[in-house]
């Protein structure tokens, strides 16, 4: 579990234009760092060629093992790309031998509800069916529907094959500050 003043310690180190607190202790790199008293954390990362690949997760609010979540993963350019993993699997094998992908949406707050195509994702060269991504274009729509959200926002994946919808509800406290810390994904020291 975070301390609570490691998060702000944080927010204020890694946020362009704040100056670090003085005596914060060194960022880690690699950990979750949940954000107190909510389903948000962070992970600072970067890859091999020194690339921010950090991410902003927000845990399913009824999933107890974290298995279920949605990450915001810096990409190019400073943008944020979204992804649902969860602990169910989201294609059929149907949808797996016809590279089909189910449809994705999200309403906030209760809301209207607003659909777009999942983009299916890759794990050692095949499909992963635990996990889905949306366009480029549409992983803004994404960011902002959370960033709207006062209370929650719900997804709704409409599954092929038989499988009954799947409806996740992800809680959006903690999600305003953990976006602070990767605001602009900025270059990690």
């Amino acid at each position: 579990m975070l301390a609570p003043f490691l998060l702000l310690t944080l927010a204020a180190t890694s946020v362009p234009g704040k100056a670090p607190v003085p005596g914060a202790p060194a960022l880690p790199y690699g950990q979750d760092l949940r954000v107190p008293g909510s389903k948000a954390s962070v992970r600072l990362e970067k890859d091999g060629m020194g690339t921010n690949i950090s991410s902003l997760f927000l845990d399913e609010q009824y999933d107890t093992l974290g298995k279920t979540f949605v990450q915001f993963r810096c990409g190019e350019g400073g943008q944020l790309n979204f992804f649902l993993k969860t602990k169910v699997p989201l294609l059929s094998e149907a949808d797996l031998v016809s590279g089909r992908s189910p449809s994705l949406s999200y309403r906030v707050d209760g809301q209207q509800p607003r659909a777009f195509p999942g983009v299916l994702t890759r794990k050692s060269g095949d499909f992963d069916r635990f996990v889905l991504a949306v366009s480029d274009a549409s992983d803004a729509r994404f960011l902002a529907a959370f960033q709207a959200a006062r209370k929650k926002v719900e997804l709704r994946v409409a599954r092929t094959g038989g499988a009954a919808p799947l409806t996740l509800t992800f809680p959006v406290k903690g999600f305003r500050e953990g976006l602070q810390v990767l605001a602009g994904c900025p270059a990690l020291p």
